[in-house]
């Protein structure tokens, strides 16, 4: 008995600061070139631990943003998010949780965009609180490899997606395409609207591939071989050595000379080669060389096979 009471003198402070720090815890049409209605939904939840509002002065707002995917994940990847405060804007990334942190001014207004869509706007916030927003966007994962024809991987190669939202559409690039680029390795990993038909890629100006939203659905990881253009020898069963160099006009007026397997230089060209309406190919065999001229059609230069009789 005396055991029994000795046991039980000894547990009931325990019990009772147990019961203490439960109570105290608590806490159709394609015209603009950009996807649409890029957020699913958005619930606010204001975090005021007195902890944390005693380390903000009264005049600030702390606060964290959190992005999640179409189907509820984090963003893991980082997005690039344009951070307005009142007349001041800069582009922010998100970090590998899908969270963005500030300190704000109480009675600055803050708005905040994913491309040109917006995603949240605060005003008439109470100071020395935390505000910590959580946020789902209407995007999804990509990921993917680009090599060469040899297996090389293309290295920070930037990459434009085009959506078209219908089967009808067969526009191939806009000026106002998401950009992103591969990295040392040639992988890629980026978000893309949840809702399109099909997504035409595209780099320098020519045409990467086309992936269908069934596609996509099932191979969510897509590995691609850019090479653009392609020889075929109609007199021989060889193809002989030969080098391609694209003949590219410039604003000033003068021409830039690359050679296409150079690939950094080709790359360096991206915004170059996206506007111009024309270049010149050339393709350079041992004793003989053709030119041709490129045009562009729905937005992207027409890759043609090159023919040649070399015996």
């Amino acid at each position: 008995m005396r055991r029994f009471l000795f046991f039980l003198l000894a547990f009931i402070p325990f019990f009772f600061s147990c019961s203490e720090t439960n109570n105290n815890g608590g806490t159709e049409e394609f015209e603009n070139c950009r996807p649409q209605s890029m957020i699913l939904s958005d619930s606010l939840v204001k975090d005021t631990l007195s902890s944390q509002a005693m380390a903000i002065s009264p005049d600030s707002v702390r606060l964290v943003v959190e992005l999640f995917d179409a189907k509820g994940a984090p963003l893991k990847t980082p997005i690039p998010v344009t951070w307005e405060e009142d007349s001041n804007s800069e582009t922010l990334m998100s970090d590998g949780n899908g969270m963005i942190t500030r300190m704000v001014k109480r009675d600055h207004y803050v708005s905040l965009m994913y491309g040109e869509e917006p995603i949240m706007s605060y005003f008439d916030m109470k100071g020395g609180e935390v505000v910590n927003d959580h946020i789902q966007l209407n995007i999804l994962p990509m990921k993917g490899r680009i090599m060469d024809n040899s297996g090389v991987p293309h290295q920070k190669m930037p990459i434009h997606i085009h959506y078209r939202f219908n089967r009808k559409d067969r526009s191939l690039a806009c000026e106002k395409d998401q950009t992103f680029y591969t990295d040392s390795l040639g992988y890629y990993r980026t978000y893309v609207a949840a809702e399109f038909h099909s997504i035409s890629l595209h780099t320098c100006g020519f045409p990467l591939g086309v992936i269908s939203k069934k596609e996509f659905v099932e191979y969510p990881k897509q590995n691609f071989l850019f090479e653009p253009f392609e020889v075929e020898n109609r007199c021989a069963y060889n193809v002989p050595r030969h080098d391609f160099f694209l003949e590219v006009p410039l604003s000033d007026g003068s021409t830039h000379e690359v050679r296409m397997r150079d690939w950094s230089k080709f790359f360096s060209l991206d915004e170059t080669l996206e506007n111009d309406e024309t270049v010149k190919l050339k393709v350079i065999f041992d004793r003989r060389s053709y030119t041709y001229k490129l045009k562009k059609k729905n937005g992207l230069f027409r890759i043609p096979i090159i023919r040649v009789c070399i015996k």
